[in-house]
């Protein structure tokens, strides 16, 4: 934990900085790390509108992936920083406007993330039986609330979209589900993956091989799964341009080796069609099969053909959700910025406000570049503060707590989520698990408000 004035220079003068993040997820973390970091002389307030923090890092990575419990463990060692204080269960935008956080704060840092799936717009999508890839991790990383799923009579899946997350729901489903006894995976999802297999899932991408972007290790997790046979569709990928890049070379050779390597009497099969657009999603009261066309390198459609899927996941994206009175750029969905800076649809830099992560350049890059991001804000807030912009001494967070009160709005504290991850490791340790995450969303909330 950083303590007041330990590792860390006020290089702003001695004026304490009031700020304010709106986001708990990686973003707005990684931003509270660096600030307390930089300024000894602070206080930060972290606003979420979920009960609980750290948005992707707890319900947004896989649970077979160690990043997110490293990213938790390093957020965790901030809590108990008396500059920093979480008010989550809090809605900006309806219970504190962004007009009265720039009113009671020197800064406020908006770190809201992409949290509106994309959707593929096409006949069939709103079909029982077919559901976004935010919902399906929502369901095995235990959100409290999140849709449950049930597997029953599913043998057959498509996700749509071969990013990491499209590949990491590819594998939740084909992974021998015993492998998932040690994450934090809930009991009731490890359940139901162990009593109804998948057997056959298959991926679409709508770009072929030369634009692949893969991780080599989320790809190589997926293409070695024991027991799972690989198939290409084509069965031939390259040969590729001169000027692909090495990592795409890489990613493509690896899904030929594996298609090339035998699986006897495999229990489960992972197709991977490149170049391949679903045009819809055909069944009468639920899901039956995606239709889909191929297209090549001009993009007209061509060769439709029918895959069987009893559950359709669509893995295409998230938009940056719109935050009423702020402003907002259509064409590429994310909050407008210059070098960090909030500007409004004038292009105006609008003093004291900054974005930072996927707000500002959308659902792209992982958790690392979130690190990179909260240097860049606290490097711009600095310049702010020493160049005298960021005006007058704010009326301060204690403000903003009577004006929630006024309101009926109870905002949850550290000792609300610590209170709710001690409860989930009791449970964990009865049944054998790290954690038996709390998803009913009225017992989580009785919790952290310990009511």
């Amino acid at each position: 934990m950083i303590t007041p004035g330990q590792d860390a220079v006020s290089r702003a003068g001695a004026r304490p900085l009031t700020v304010a993040i709106v986001g708990s997820g990686p973003a707005g973390m990684h931003c509270a790390v660096q600030l307390l970091g930089e300024f000894a002389q602070i206080h930060i307030d972290v606003f979420e509108q979920r009960s609980v923090p750290y948005g992707l890092v707890r319900h947004g990575t896989a649970p077979d992936h160690v990043e997110g419990e490293m990213l938790a463990q390093r957020f965790e060692e901030i809590t108990g920083d008396p500059r920093l204080r979480l008010l989550a269960g809090v809605k900006v935008g309806s219970d504190i406007t962004r007009a009265e956080l720039t009113a009671h704060y020197d800064a406020v840092v908006w770190a809201v993330g992409a949290s509106e799936p994309r959707h593929l717009g096409i006949p069939g999508e709103q079909l029982p039986g077919v559901c976004t890839a935010d919902d399906f991790f929502g369901w095995y990383t235990g959100l409290a609330g999140a849709p449950q799923f049930s597997l029953a009579g599913v043998r057959e899946v498509v996700v749509v979209g071969f990013g990491d997350v499209g590949q990491d729901v590819a594998r939740i489903l084909l992974k021998p589900a015993q492998s998932f006894t040690a994450t934090h995976m809930p009991p009731q999802v490890l359940a139901e993956l162990a009593a109804h297999r998948v057997r056959r899932v298959s991926v679409l991408n709508r770009s072929g091989a030369a634009r692949l972007k893969l991780k080599p290790r989320v790809l190589r997790e997926l293409v070695s799964l024991p027991n799972v046979a690989v198939e290409l569709e084509p069965p031939q990928l390259g040969p590729l341009p001169d000027d692909v890049d090495r990592k795409t070379r890489d990613s493509v050779l690896a899904l030929e080796e594996a298609a090339r390597h035998p699986t006897a009497d495999p229990s489960g099969h992972l197709h991977i069609a490149l170049s391949r657009r679903p045009v819809a999603i055909l069944g009468n009261e639920r899901a039956e099969a995606v239709r889909v066309e191929s297209t090549d390198a001009r993009g007209d459609g061509s060769g439709v053909r029918e895959y069987a899927a009893q559950l359709v996941v669509t893995a295409v994206g998230d938009d940056v959700a719109h935050v009423p009175d702020l402003p907002w750029d259509p064409a590429t969905r994310t909050i407008p910025s210059r070098e960090t800076r909030l500007i409004d649809d004038n292009g105006v830099v609008q003093v004291g406000e900054y974005v930072t992560g996927w707000a500002a350049r959308g659902n792209v890059a992982g958790f690392g570049s979130t690190r990179r991001d909260a240097a860049q804000v606290s490097a711009a807030l600095d310049g702010d503060h020493r160049g005298g912009l960021l005006g007058a001494p704010q009326p301060g967070p204690e403000h903003v707590d009577a004006l929630l009160a006024r309101r009926g709005v109870s905002p949850i504290g550290w000792e609300g989520w610590h209170r709710l991850t001690a409860l989930e490791a009791v449970r964990g340790t009865e049944i054998g698990r790290p954690s038996a995450r709390i998803v009913d969303p009225e017992e989580q909330d009785a919790v952290v408000r310990g009511s």
